[in-house]
């Protein structure tokens, strides 16, 4: 069994909790405009009732942590852990921004095209991940699978409304 000194220890509770809080507080604070547009909308086939998506996000957003601890404790170059790091931090903000135009704003074609740009940030991210640490690349791919089906039923939302 792998044991974890007491500094790895503060990374993995940072590197997991960052994420799980941003995905926390991102739910909250976008809960009421998400559950007042999906009373409105017209769902497309193979939406997964609400509880479901919440709880594939936490999961998602643990794995996000998980990988980037052990990105973070690899042993490569500090220049690529950086770059790797950053594009993480970067998707997680892209997904704000989709979630704030999509469902705060309305404006359903800008939060389409941040969608998009997040599914590829996704997709570099793990390309990134799988270079440092293959397991850290292998963690983002529920992130990546669950992206591809957002940006499915963003897209979906748009031609059915």
């Amino acid at each position: 069994m792998y044991l974890l000194r007491n500094d790895q220890r503060v990374r993995l509770a940072i590197c997991v909790g960052v994420p799980m809080i941003f995905g926390i507080l991102s739910g909250l604070l976008n809960f009421w405009p998400i559950m007042s547009a999906c009373r409105k909308l017209h769902k497309p086939p193979f939406t997964l009732p609400g509880i479901l998506s919440i709880l594939f996000w936490l999961v998602i957003y643990f794995a996000i942590g998980l990988a980037s601890f052990l990105v973070l404790e690899s042993h490569v170059y500090k220049e690529e852990k950086r770059i790797a790091l950053l594009a993480c931090a970067c998707q997680l903000v892209l997904h704000s921004f989709w979630i704030f135009s999509f469902f705060h704003t309305r404006l359903t074609l800008l939060g389409a095209l941040l969608h998009l740009i997040y599914t590829a940030a996704v997709g570099l991210n793990t390309l990134l991940y799988l270079k440092i640490d293959q397991r850290a690349g292998l963690l983002m791919f529920p992130c990546a699978a669950f992206c591809i089906y957002y940006t499915y039923l963003t897209l979906a939302l748009i031609f059915v409304n």
